[in-house]
């Protein structure tokens, strides 16, 4: 990869992990605040500072000019009716430098260089009618001072500064508070801090002081996330040291406590500002707390034990307690180089030690430190790189090998890391080969570093393209008259590190290299072409396509001469180039058709010459003329047959030369087309076929007459073959033994005939026609010639005799020796005689009966013999055998394979053995009876597999039976303890708490055995447990009887039910009759809640009621779901007497004596207050007023002049009406 493509991958990559904030300020804090202009408008002033240290962090200098606020109801929605759709923008009015000079009078005091802090002022004035709950204001800043000691870092990380103005702000015009300006930035180490941050301007007479967690951008609806702190630090310890930890007075807003390390640390102030203790609004500001070394400039910098590599060395860790700063390289005296940057940057000329020094000044030379230090610089040790090895490319994903290689240091004896990244996953190893598959993914990274930190390795990256061909067989057409065209539509980013050949060869390549690379063919062919360019890495191949058409003017689209006046245009030279195509055809110079389509016919009304002008519709095509033109001729052909048939074969196909003379006139080269339906179309130069077809007595076919000049002349025949249909053939006879047969065939003139044998002939063998009286079935043929065919004609002659057959064996169980025999039935026609023999083969009896009763003497096998003469037919004989069983050989036996019973249910399956010593088993027919007490059942099949339910007695019987009755039986009996579940009930419910039984309708005869053990109070082997699970459950039981088991399953379902969190009431004490309001925290839902005592309430019914009481009263509340759990809680509210103590007897802590008429006398404030005595004093402790009268109030001044703003103190002495007194003392601001 060249620079220039690397270069552009690097900014790819930083523009999608740098967004637009980079371009921002870096917030050090800020404020947003209003005033009130009267008639409900107000004026919003958005505080940002700044760091204006030029660290080269992603916070470059450049301001935006406005800033967009956004204002939210008290429930966190959108104001939309407020400015544009609920949001205003700010307008920059200002932006000026901070100073800091709490240290100028201190020796050797100054402010680093790297604390600068810039404030930047935005404002805009805004209507907002009154709203319930008032308005929540915030403001975004993109990005916040990114190295923060106490915050954790976050993307992104910019600040929210927000606001809150009351309902009594909006009805009473109140403003904001404004906190005194940010006057100090730096604090020193172990130094106690005592900075005033309070108000300057308030219309509230109480003000509450406190920390807050700032905000971070989680733009743009509320609630916003807070910044979190890092491990050690939080709002009770904003400095991370636990001996003096910062805070913040609540009163005063003096910040205390003592920084124990340098750091950069972020404070959030908040006051919540109160008037007639009414909360009218909320004011925040962040602000950033820089702590360091107070003692002089410090020059001390850190330095690595060794640098690799790179000769170009930064010192970028260093003390930042310094004015200005300079490095200094090599020898102090005789330096190789120096800067007063405060990054020291140097590219020593070599490897080696060197010195480096650094100075930092202070504001006088005594301020100043020295520290110098020595480097070490070391040249590559290992040599990293790779070696990439890719699998097939012919599937979506591709197999890639990456294995790591060094130049130098083996890497066996070294820790690697060989991390691989395609799109947004990454891989990590230590081995040195990785194998890993990818699909969709043009690029994967290869970053290959050594791991140990005494080791020089340069680390190694590689941006490797994956092999993929994207837009893989691009295909794109161009049409071209003139000039040349460039071939563009190909490149993609994704391409770019693959290489690319075009051919054939174009007329100039153009090497784009912005913004990305890719090889640009320039072309100019004379003729039509395809320009194919090949995509190759290793074995991965891809291909562009692009067909450029050509046209030249002068270029036929058309042959010269057309055979006839229909032409078909077959050719378009702009065919696929153009929306429509105009075809205008003339003879004589008159228009005689057009066309409008892509490839028109046309039919001419004369022969000669002619014009053809094709008129492309917006065509695609480059330099190309409107309209093209040809001159053509048609030609008038003529053709007359004279066709000659000669036989070359007809025996058992008919092989056949047709030729033909035509006469006439055709134009062009000619060409001879056979075509016949069922055979190849035969093509020839001369008018001569032969070919082979089945034998027919005709034959029809179409001769075709085609120049290359565009006749086309097309004649059907049908012709007379000389076969003949009639002289061959097959007759069939059928003739009991000893009839004779007459064979007839037609005689013709000049026939010539010869019987191929004379078997069975009763007349001579030259004689038509023949007389036979075959013994035997016999094929008969007789060969003839006629006009050049030879034919075969047959005579299928069967000879029948009587019929045989073979009767079905009689099997005779041996107790039945008297048998009843219907031989019409076994033969299965009338019988004309039967014959019995003995084992001997001796006649034992006959007759000519269809039945007859046959007494047989002894246990043994018989033969029979039956004859049949039917009408039409030669008659028939069966033979057949007749058996005797003997029953005591006979084995019949029930098997049990399986036997199962699972509670009421039984599962059996029995298998069965039947033998019989010397007879097949097929003679008998075996079933099976189930018989219980009300029924029987009947089942055929060999294995007897049974499913009864709720049948506890029943037995099953085997029974082998003969057609002729001989019958055998078997039998089982069964009995079952059956296991009856069907009362048993499955689920219940209940509510966290309830105990519940699990079988309460099941016999407890059996033994039990309960899992899970989970909420049981009573033993697992109880047959009806009880249980109290706190959460759903499914218990199971295992049952067994004598010979049954069942498993039962229970689910318990668990209703949480509401839970009463709390509750409270507003207030919780008295101190006198009134009313009260009750609140509730419920967790989970809930449709009924109940307050008791009912009469003390006006809706004893809802979550919040309110509540008259004149004594100590306490109150139950009840809740209930849909499931019908409940849950109850009291809380007690106290009636008594006011204390004369705060909130009741108390003194404003600020007030503003500016002449507004608004909090201008700080009076002591309470209802049963007797006397008083208010004594104020200033920070020297002089007491500067005295009042003894509650109606008469200090109004800010002493002995008639005004006093400044600050924190004065008090003490105050009070007597109630109840007699008891009270001494409070505290401190109060001024503020003007």
């Amino acid at each position: 990869m060249d620079n220039s493509s690397f270069f552009r991958l690097l900014v790819l990559v930083a523009l999608l992990i740098f967004p637009s904030w980079m371009y921002s300020y870096c917030a050090l804090g800020g404020e947003l605040r209003y005033s009130c202009l009267g008639n409900n408008n107000f004026e919003i002033e958005l505080i940002v500072y700044t760091d204006c240290y030029d660290t080269g962090n992603p916070c470059p200098f450049t301001t935006p000019s406005s800033r967009t606020v956004r204002f939210f109801t008290s429930s966190n929605l959108p104001a939309s009716n407020i400015g544009d759709n609920g949001e205003i923008v700010l307008e920059k009015v200002e932006e000026y430098p901070l100073s800091d000079t709490t240290h100028q009078d201190r020796e050797c005091g100054f402010i680093p260089k790297t604390v600068c802090v810039n404030a930047i002022v935005y404002t805009g004035t805004v209507n907002l009618p009154f709203r319930f709950g008032g308005y929540y204001l915030a403001a975004e800043w993109p990005q916040r001072k990114v190295m923060v000691t106490n915050m954790r870092q976050t993307t992104p990380n910019g600040p929210i500064f927000t606001s809150r103005i009351s309902q009594n702000a909006l009805t009473q015009c109140h403003s904001g508070s404004k906190f005194r300006d940010w006057y100090q930035l730096y604090f020193c180490l172990d130094e106690e801090i005592s900075y005033d941050h309070s108000v300057i301007s308030t219309d509230a007479d109480s003000l509450i002081y406190e920390f807050y967690q700032p905000f971070i951008n989680t733009w743009p609806d509320p609630p916003f996330n807070t910044l979190r702190f890092e491990n050690g630090y939080g709002l009770n310890n904003l400095l991370g040291n636990n001996n003096d930890r910062l805070r913040i007075d609540k009163h005063s807003g003096i910040i205390s406590g003592a920084p124990s390390q340098a750091g950069t640390y972020l404070i959030g102030v908040a006051v919540r500002e109160y008037s007639n203790n009414q909360l009218i609004g909320t004011t925040y500001r962040e602000i950033f707390f820089f702590t360091g070394d107070c003692g002089g400039a410090n020059a001390d910098f850190e330095i690595k034990d060794f640098y690799c590599i790179n000769k170009r060395v930064m010192f970028s860790n260093f003390n930042e307690n310094f004015i200005t700063s300079e490095w200094i390289f090599g020898d102090f005296d005789n330096p190789i180089g120096s800067t007063t940057a405060d990054n020291g940057r140097f590219t020593y000329p070599e490897f080696g030690e060197f010195d480096v020094t650094r100075i930092a000044y202070g504001p006088f030379d005594a301020c100043n430190d020295t520290v110098t230090q020595t480097i070490l610089i070391k040249d590559e040790e290992v040599g990293l790189f790779v070696e990439v090895e890719r699998g097939n490319c012919d599937s979506d994903t591709l197999d890639v090998i990456v294995t790591a290689k060094s130049t130098f240091l083996p890497l066996d004896d070294l820790d690697i890391e060989l991390i691989v990244r395609r799109g947004n996953t990454s891989e990590t190893t230590s081995s040195t080969v990785h194998e890993f598959s990818i699909s969709g993914f043009p690029l994967f990274t290869i970053l290959l570093s050594v791991v140990n930190p005494d080791i020089c390795a340069a680390q190694y990256f590689e941006l490797q393209p994956t092999g993929f061909i994207f837009n893989d067989g691009f295909t794109k057409d161009y049409f071209i008259c003139d000039g040349e065209v460039t071939l563009d539509e190909h490149c993609d980013l994704r391409n770019e590190l693959i290489d690319l050949v075009w051919y054939p060869a174009p007329l100039d390549i153009i090497e784009q290299d912005f913004p990305f690379d890719c090889i640009i063919p320039v072309v100019a062919p004379d003729t039509s072409t395809l320009y194919v360019g090949t995509l190759t890495l290793e074995d991965c191949i891809g291909h562009f396509y692009y067909n450029v058409g050509v046209y030249k003017e002068g270029d036929k689209f058309l042959q010269d001469t057309f055979c006839g006046r229909k032409i078909q245009i077959e050719e378009n030279p702009f065919s696929g180039f153009a929306n429509g195509y105009t075809w205008r055809f003339l003879q004589d110079d008159i228009l005689v058709g057009s066309r409008i389509a892509e490839f028109p016919e046309m039919v001419f009304p004369s022969y000669g010459d002619a014009i053809v002008e094709l008129i492309p519709f917006q065509l695609d095509g480059i330099n190309c003329p409107d309209t093209i033109r040809q001159e053509i001729f048609l030609f008038e052909p003529s053709v007359e047959w004279e066709i000659d048939l000669i036989t070359l074969n007809c025996i058992d196909s008919l092989t056949i030369v047709i030729s033909g003379n035509q006469t006439g006139g055709v134009l062009g080269e000619e060409e001879y087309i056979f075509i016949k339906e069922g055979q190849d179309t035969i093509v020839s130069q001369n008018a001569e076929f032969e070919f082979t077809i089945g034998l027919s007595d005709r034959i029809e076919f179409t001769l075709i007459v085609k120049t290359d000049k565009g006749c086309f002349i097309e004649e059907s025949f049908n012709l007379e073959t000389p076969y003949n249909p009639n002289l061959t053939g097959s007759e069939s006879f059928s003739i009991c033994f000893g009839d004779t047969l007459v064979l007839e065939y037609p005689p013709l003139d000049g026939l010539e005939f010869n019987w191929i044998d004379t078997f069975g002939f009763l007349s001579g063998a030259n004689e038509l026609p023949a007389l036979v009286m075959p013994d035997s079935s016999y094929l008969y043929e007789i060969s003839t010639s006629f006009n050049g065919c030879d034919y075969s004609y047959t005579f299928e002659v069967e000879v029948n005799y009587s019929n045989e057959v073979d009767l079905s064996s009689l099997w005779i169980c041996d107790n039945l020796f008297v048998q009843e025999l219907d031989f019409k039935e076994i033969l299965g026609s009338n019988i004309t005689q039967w014959n019995i023999y003995d084992s001997e083969g001796e006649l034992f009896k006959s007759g000519k009966e269809n039945q007859n009763v046959v007494v047989f003497p002894e246990l043994s096998t018989y033969s029979l013999e039956l004859f049949s003469d039917i009408e039409g037919q030669c008659g028939t004989v069966g033979r057949g055998v007749i058996h005797f069983l003997d029953t005591s050989t006979v084995e019949l036996e029930i098997f049990v394979k399986e036997e199962e019973c699972v509670e009421d249910k039984v599962f059996l399956t029995l298998e069965r053995s039947f033998a019989l010593a010397g007879f097949p088993e097929d003679l008998f027919e075996l079933n099976w009876t189930v018989i219980t007490s009300n029924d029987s059942i009947f089942f055929s099949d060999d294995t007897l597999r049974l499913r009864s339910e709720g049948i506890k007695e029943f037995s099953v019987f085997l029974k082998a039976r003969s057609s002729e009755e001989c019958v055998f039986y078997q039998a089982l009996d069964f009995n079952f303890e059956l296991i009856d579940l069907s009362g048993a009930i499955d689920s219940f419910q209940i509510c966290r708490g309830d105990s519940i039984q699990l079988l309460t309708n099941i016999s407890g005869v059996w033994d039990y055995v309960w899992t899970p053990a989970y909420g049981f109070l009573s033993p697992l082997t109880d047959s009806n447990p009880l249980v109290s699970p706190d959460q759903s459950i499914q218990y199971i039981a295992d049952i067994q009887s004598k010979n049954c088991s069942a498993e039962q399953m229970v689910f318990v379902e668990v209703f949480a039910g509401p839970n009463i969190e709390s509750i409270w009431a507003d207030p919780m004490e008295l101190f006198e009759p009134g009313e009260i309001l009750l609140n509730s925290s419920i967790l989970g839902d809930y449709i009924d809640i109940t307050w008791r005592p009912k009469e003390l309430l006006d809706n004893p019914f809802v979550s919040n009621p309110i509540g008259f009481i004149e004594e100590t009263v306490t109150f139950t509340v009840v809740v209930s779901d849909s499931s019908g759990c409940t849950d109850s809680s009291t809380v007690t509210v106290i009636v008594e007497k006011r204390p004369c103590a705060p909130p009741f007897v108390f003194l404003p802590n600020a007030f503003s004596p500016n002449g507004d008429g608004m909090n201008d006398v700080l009076y002591v404030r309470g209802e049963e207050i007797v006397n008083i005595e208010l004594r104020i004093y200033n920070r020297y402790g002089q007491q500067i007023f005295y009042s003894d009268d509650q109606s008469r109030g200090w109004k800010g001044d002493f002995r008639g002049e005004d006093m400044p703003p600050g924190v004065y103190s008090y003490h105050l002495v009070v007597e109630c009406t109840d007699g008891k007194e009270n001494e409070l003392r505290g401190n109060v601001n001024l503020v003007r």
